[in-house]
Protein backbone atom coordinates (compact mmCIF):
# COMPACT_ATOMS: atom_id res chain seq x y z
CA UNK A 1 0.00 0.00 0.00
CA UNK A 2 1.60 3.76 -0.89
CA UNK A 3 0.99 6.54 1.61
CA UNK A 4 2.09 10.00 1.78
CA UNK A 5 5.37 8.81 3.68
CA UNK A 6 5.83 6.67 0.64
CA UNK A 7 5.25 9.10 -2.04
CA UNK A 8 7.78 11.20 -0.14
CA UNK A 9 10.61 9.20 0.27
CA UNK A 10 10.49 8.62 -3.19
CA UNK A 11 9.99 11.90 -4.33
CA UNK A 12 13.07 12.84 -2.22
CA UNK A 13 15.04 10.00 -3.34
CA UNK A 14 14.30 10.87 -6.94
CA UNK A 15 14.99 15.09 -6.67
CA UNK A 16 17.68 14.63 -4.27
CA UNK A 17 19.83 11.80 -4.86
CA UNK A 18 19.02 11.30 -8.57
CA UNK A 19 17.74 8.43 -7.85
CA UNK A 20 15.33 6.75 -10.94
CA UNK A 21 12.65 4.26 -11.64
CA UNK A 22 14.17 0.59 -10.61
CA UNK A 23 16.62 1.90 -8.16
CA UNK A 24 13.98 3.65 -6.49
CA UNK A 25 11.18 0.59 -6.83
CA UNK A 26 14.00 -2.06 -5.62
CA UNK A 27 14.15 0.12 -1.92
CA UNK A 28 11.79 -0.73 0.85
CA UNK A 29 10.38 2.65 1.75
CA UNK A 30 9.75 1.26 4.98
CA UNK A 31 12.47 0.73 6.02
CA UNK A 32 14.15 3.68 4.84
CA UNK A 33 11.68 5.99 6.43
CA UNK A 34 12.88 4.17 9.33
CA UNK A 35 16.37 4.87 8.68
CA UNK A 36 15.88 8.60 8.11
CA UNK A 37 14.11 9.02 11.89
CA UNK A 38 16.77 7.63 13.26
CA UNK A 39 19.07 9.85 11.50
CA UNK A 40 17.04 12.86 12.49
CA UNK A 41 17.03 11.62 15.86
CA UNK A 42 20.60 11.87 16.13
CA UNK A 43 20.80 15.01 14.48
CA UNK A 44 18.15 16.27 16.92
CA UNK A 45 20.81 15.46 19.64
CA UNK A 46 23.75 17.40 17.58
CA UNK A 47 22.32 20.27 17.39
CA UNK A 48 20.78 20.26 20.76
CA UNK A 49 24.23 20.09 21.44
CA UNK A 50 25.56 23.06 19.06
CA UNK A 51 22.47 25.13 20.70
CA UNK A 52 23.34 24.81 24.53
CA UNK A 53 27.23 25.23 23.62
CA UNK A 54 26.42 28.48 21.25
CA UNK A 55 23.89 30.15 23.93
CA UNK A 56 26.16 29.70 27.18
CA UNK A 57 28.58 32.14 25.02
CA UNK A 58 31.98 30.87 25.13
CA UNK A 59 31.89 29.38 21.60
CA UNK A 60 33.76 31.49 18.75
CA UNK A 61 32.89 28.87 16.28
CA UNK A 62 30.94 25.20 16.26
CA UNK A 63 30.79 24.02 13.05
CA UNK A 64 29.77 20.63 11.63
CA UNK A 65 32.50 18.08 9.68
CA UNK A 66 31.08 14.61 9.80
CA UNK A 67 29.72 15.07 6.17
CA UNK A 68 32.09 13.06 4.57
CA UNK A 69 32.15 11.89 0.71
CA UNK A 70 34.98 9.35 1.23
CA UNK A 71 36.89 7.69 3.96
CA UNK A 72 39.02 4.46 3.82
CA UNK A 73 38.12 3.73 7.55
CA UNK A 74 41.45 5.17 8.32
CA UNK A 75 40.20 8.44 9.45
CA UNK A 76 37.00 8.99 11.10
CA UNK A 77 35.44 12.66 11.39
CA UNK A 78 33.86 13.72 14.65
CA UNK A 79 30.53 15.49 14.39
CA UNK A 80 31.95 19.29 15.04
CA UNK A 81 34.70 21.37 15.20
CA UNK A 82 34.67 24.14 17.96
CA UNK A 83 36.66 26.98 19.07
CA UNK A 84 36.21 27.96 22.59
CA UNK A 85 37.23 31.09 24.49
CA UNK A 86 39.27 30.24 27.85
CA UNK A 87 40.77 33.30 29.57
CA UNK A 88 41.01 35.35 26.81
CA UNK A 89 42.17 32.58 23.97
CA UNK A 90 40.80 30.41 21.46
CA UNK A 91 41.03 26.75 22.50
CA UNK A 92 40.06 24.62 19.29
CA UNK A 93 38.88 21.03 19.91
CA UNK A 94 36.52 17.86 18.23
CA UNK A 95 33.38 16.90 20.27
CA UNK A 96 31.86 13.43 18.96
CA UNK A 97 27.92 13.48 20.14
CA UNK A 98 26.82 10.64 21.47
CA UNK A 99 23.19 9.80 23.17
CA UNK A 100 22.89 7.16 25.63
CA UNK A 101 21.09 6.02 28.81
CA UNK A 102 23.60 3.16 29.94
CA UNK A 103 26.37 3.58 32.32
CA UNK A 104 28.63 3.35 30.07
CA UNK A 105 29.87 3.92 26.20
CA UNK A 106 31.63 1.07 24.88
CA UNK A 107 33.61 1.72 21.55
CA UNK A 108 35.46 -1.02 19.79
CA UNK A 109 39.24 -0.12 19.31
CA UNK A 110 39.37 0.51 15.45
CA UNK A 111 36.47 2.51 16.30
CA UNK A 112 38.46 4.83 18.61
CA UNK A 113 41.18 4.47 17.06
CA UNK A 114 40.03 6.22 13.67
CA UNK A 115 38.71 9.03 15.42
CA UNK A 116 42.06 9.16 17.40
CA UNK A 117 44.00 8.90 14.07
CA UNK A 118 41.78 12.09 12.48
CA UNK A 119 42.30 14.24 15.90
CA UNK A 120 46.49 13.70 15.75
CA UNK A 121 46.83 14.35 12.22
CA UNK A 122 44.44 18.03 13.01
CA UNK A 123 46.54 18.37 16.28
CA UNK A 124 43.52 19.00 18.34
CA UNK A 125 41.72 17.24 21.21
CA UNK A 126 39.28 14.73 20.94
CA UNK A 127 36.11 15.61 23.53
CA UNK A 128 33.34 13.64 23.69
CA UNK A 129 29.38 14.85 24.76
CA UNK A 130 27.61 12.69 26.09
CA UNK A 131 23.70 12.98 26.81
CA UNK A 132 22.54 11.16 29.34
CA UNK A 133 18.95 11.30 30.49
CA UNK A 134 19.08 14.87 29.73
CA UNK A 135 22.29 15.75 31.17
CA UNK A 136 25.15 16.50 29.00
CA UNK A 137 29.01 16.30 30.03
CA UNK A 138 31.98 16.78 28.01
CA UNK A 139 34.51 14.38 28.37
CA UNK A 140 38.43 13.76 26.85
CA UNK A 141 38.55 10.96 24.92
CA UNK A 142 41.97 9.51 26.81
CA UNK A 143 39.15 8.70 29.65
CA UNK A 144 38.36 5.73 27.61
CA UNK A 145 39.58 2.58 29.24
CA UNK A 146 39.95 -0.97 27.48
CA UNK A 147 38.76 -3.40 28.98
CA UNK A 148 39.71 -6.76 27.50
CA UNK A 149 38.85 -5.87 24.03
CA UNK A 150 37.10 -2.90 24.00
CA UNK A 151 37.42 0.67 25.23
CA UNK A 152 34.88 1.40 27.88
CA UNK A 153 34.07 4.78 28.99
CA UNK A 154 31.54 5.26 32.01
CA UNK A 155 29.33 8.02 33.05
CA UNK A 156 30.60 8.37 36.36
CA UNK A 157 34.10 8.87 35.27
CA UNK A 158 32.48 11.03 32.67
CA UNK A 159 30.42 13.36 34.85
CA UNK A 160 33.68 13.78 37.61
CA UNK A 161 35.64 14.57 34.50
CA UNK A 162 33.29 16.67 32.24
CA UNK A 163 34.61 20.07 30.71
CA UNK A 164 31.01 22.11 30.17
CA UNK A 165 31.51 24.38 32.94
CA UNK A 166 35.38 24.57 32.00
CA UNK A 167 35.22 25.40 28.48
CA UNK A 168 31.52 26.50 28.22
CA UNK A 169 30.59 27.72 31.45
CA UNK A 170 27.41 25.81 31.90
CA UNK A 171 27.98 25.63 35.88
CA UNK A 172 25.65 23.92 38.10
CA UNK A 173 23.08 26.24 40.61
CA UNK A 174 21.26 25.45 43.47
CA UNK A 175 18.52 27.72 45.15
CA UNK A 176 18.88 28.10 48.80
CA UNK A 177 15.50 27.79 50.93
CA UNK A 178 12.57 30.31 50.42
CA UNK A 179 13.23 31.27 46.71
CA UNK A 180 9.55 31.62 45.46
CA UNK A 181 7.14 33.52 43.28
CA UNK A 182 4.59 35.02 45.24
CA UNK A 183 1.21 36.66 44.67
CA UNK A 184 -1.12 37.95 46.33
CA UNK A 185 -4.41 38.31 46.00
CA UNK A 186 -8.09 39.36 46.79
CA UNK A 187 -11.35 37.79 46.70
CA UNK A 188 -13.52 40.48 45.17
CA UNK A 189 -16.88 37.95 45.66
CA UNK A 190 -19.36 38.04 48.40
CA UNK A 191 -17.68 35.06 50.66
CA UNK A 192 -18.17 33.84 54.19
CA UNK A 193 -14.66 34.37 55.80
CA UNK A 194 -14.76 31.94 59.25
CA UNK A 195 -15.18 29.28 57.18
CA UNK A 196 -11.69 27.21 56.56
CA UNK A 197 -12.55 26.27 53.31
CA UNK A 198 -14.60 27.76 50.04
CA UNK A 199 -16.97 25.95 48.33
CA UNK A 200 -15.98 24.90 45.38
CA UNK A 201 -16.31 27.18 42.67
CA UNK A 202 -14.74 30.38 40.34
CA UNK A 203 -13.51 33.40 42.79
CA UNK A 204 -13.35 37.50 41.60
CA UNK A 205 -9.47 37.88 42.29
CA UNK A 206 -7.33 41.07 41.51
CA UNK A 207 -3.71 40.72 41.90
CA UNK A 208 -2.29 43.72 44.98
CA UNK A 209 1.23 42.29 44.98
CA UNK A 210 3.66 39.85 42.84
CA UNK A 211 7.06 39.27 43.25
CA UNK A 212 10.28 36.71 43.11
CA UNK A 213 11.55 36.48 46.95
CA UNK A 214 14.19 34.79 48.59
CA UNK A 215 14.72 33.81 52.25
CA UNK A 216 16.21 37.01 52.77
CA UNK A 217 13.05 39.30 51.20
CA UNK A 218 12.18 40.34 47.81
CA UNK A 219 14.19 41.00 44.75
CA UNK A 220 14.08 44.15 43.05
CA UNK A 221 11.94 44.03 39.31
CA UNK A 222 15.36 43.80 37.01
CA UNK A 223 16.32 41.09 39.16
CA UNK A 224 13.16 39.79 39.29
CA UNK A 225 12.65 39.36 35.79
CA UNK A 226 16.48 38.23 34.91
CA UNK A 227 15.34 35.37 37.81
CA UNK A 228 12.21 34.31 35.74
CA UNK A 229 12.97 31.69 33.63
CA UNK A 230 15.67 30.18 36.33
CA UNK A 231 12.36 29.63 38.65
CA UNK A 232 10.67 28.28 35.74
CA UNK A 233 13.90 25.67 35.62
CA UNK A 234 13.76 24.72 39.40
CA UNK A 235 10.07 24.79 40.47
CA UNK A 236 8.99 22.14 42.18
CA UNK A 237 6.29 22.95 44.85
CA UNK A 238 3.09 25.13 45.33
CA UNK A 239 1.58 26.33 47.98
CA UNK A 240 -1.70 28.18 48.37
CA UNK A 241 -2.84 30.32 52.08
CA UNK A 242 -5.99 31.95 52.72
CA UNK A 243 -6.59 34.76 55.60
CA UNK A 244 -9.99 36.44 55.38
CA UNK A 245 -10.27 37.34 51.82
CA UNK A 246 -6.44 37.69 51.29
CA UNK A 247 -4.62 34.56 49.18
CA UNK A 248 -1.27 34.05 49.10
CA UNK A 249 0.02 31.61 46.41
CA UNK A 250 3.43 31.23 46.47
CA UNK A 251 5.40 28.84 43.47
CA UNK A 252 8.76 27.40 45.22
CA UNK A 253 11.60 26.31 43.68
CA UNK A 254 13.38 22.88 45.15
CA UNK A 255 16.33 24.06 47.49
CA UNK A 256 17.60 20.53 47.32
CA UNK A 257 19.53 18.94 44.26
CA UNK A 258 21.43 21.29 41.50
CA UNK A 259 20.35 21.95 38.03
CA UNK A 260 22.49 23.83 35.05
CA UNK A 261 22.91 26.64 33.62
CA UNK A 262 21.48 25.18 30.37
CA UNK A 263 18.27 24.03 31.86
CA UNK A 264 17.39 28.15 32.06
CA UNK A 265 17.70 27.67 27.55
CA UNK A 266 15.52 24.66 27.74
CA UNK A 267 13.12 26.40 30.19
CA UNK A 268 12.51 28.99 27.65
CA UNK A 269 12.38 26.88 24.50
CA UNK A 270 9.87 24.57 26.33
CA UNK A 271 7.41 27.54 27.63
CA UNK A 272 4.03 26.49 26.02
CA UNK A 273 5.26 23.02 24.76
CA UNK A 274 4.55 19.36 26.34
CA UNK A 275 8.21 18.43 26.90
CA UNK A 276 11.79 19.15 25.86
CA UNK A 277 11.87 16.07 23.10
CA UNK A 278 9.27 19.11 20.71
CA UNK A 279 12.21 21.27 20.46
CA UNK A 280 13.05 21.43 16.81
CA UNK A 281 16.77 22.42 18.13
CA UNK A 282 18.12 23.22 14.44
CA UNK A 283 14.96 25.82 13.85
CA UNK A 284 15.71 27.48 17.08
CA UNK A 285 19.13 27.89 16.38
CA UNK A 286 18.19 29.31 12.82
CA UNK A 287 15.31 31.89 14.06
CA UNK A 288 17.89 32.88 16.53
CA UNK A 289 18.32 31.48 20.26
CA UNK A 290 17.26 33.70 23.75
CA UNK A 291 20.23 36.14 23.83
CA UNK A 292 22.17 35.69 27.38
CA UNK A 293 22.59 39.40 28.06
CA UNK A 294 23.74 39.52 31.87
CA UNK A 295 26.52 38.64 33.83
CA UNK A 296 24.51 35.65 35.77
CA UNK A 297 27.63 34.79 38.09
CA UNK A 298 26.92 38.16 39.55
CA UNK A 299 23.23 38.22 39.51
CA UNK A 300 23.41 35.15 41.35
CA UNK A 301 25.45 36.46 43.97
CA UNK A 302 23.59 39.46 43.93
CA UNK A 303 20.27 37.23 44.47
Amino acid sequence: MVDYNTNFVFSYLRDVYGLQGEDINALDAEAFIEKVKRTHQGLSAEHEFAAIATWLGKCSLITQLDNVLHSSDQYRVPDFLVVAKRNGKDVPFLVEVKTDTESKLTWRPDYLESFRAFAAMMNMPLLVAWKHHGLWVLTDSARFMKKVTNYHLTFDDAVKNSLMSELFGNFWLTFSEGFRLELKMRIQDEIDTGVEVLPEGSYHTVIEAAGVWTAKGKLNKVDERSLWWFLIAAMEDEKFDRTGIVITQQFIARSEGMFNLSDVLISQLVWGKEDSASIDWLTEIRKGLPALTIDFEELLNRA
